[in-house]
Formats: C-alpha cells, structure tokens, sequence
C-alpha cells in the first residue's frame, strides 16, 4: 500500500509540466517536465534579456518559491 502511494506521486511530480514564458513578448518559449532543465534554460539567457518566468501548470501558479517547495529542490 505505501509503495503503491509513493509510485503515485512520484507520477504526479513526473507529469508535471513546466512552461518558460518571456515576459516581454508575453508567449511561452520552452517547455519540459524537468524543472531543473526549466531553471537551466532561464540562466542560460543573455543577463540583459532575462525577462523569463516560470509556470508550473500543476500549482498553476509563476511564484519560483512555491514551485520549487514543491518540487523538492
């Protein structure tokens, strides 16, 4: 019964979907479920253009201290 219920959410934490949006053009420009490779690609922006944001499409929310919370990072 608990490994049926840890299996469980660790698929809820893998069908996570998290969307990098630039906010200047206000249009999502990459997408994964790996929220470590969502935060990669925000750094990997010129310094001058990080305008990016991330959404987790779970929470439903752009708050980085919630969606990391949440994650476990």
């Amino acid at each position: 019964e608990m490994l049926r219920s840890l299996v469980g959410s660790e698929m809820c934490i893998r069908d996570r979907r998290y969307t990098v949006y630039n906010k200047a053009m206000k249009r999502p420009v990459f997408q994964t479920n790996d929220l470590e490779e969502a935060i990669d690609y925000t750094r990997r922006r010129p310094r001058k253009s990080r305008r990016h944001c991330i959404y987790d499409d779970k929470l439903k929310t752009f708050d980085i201290k919630k969606i990391r919370l949440a994650a476990g990072i």
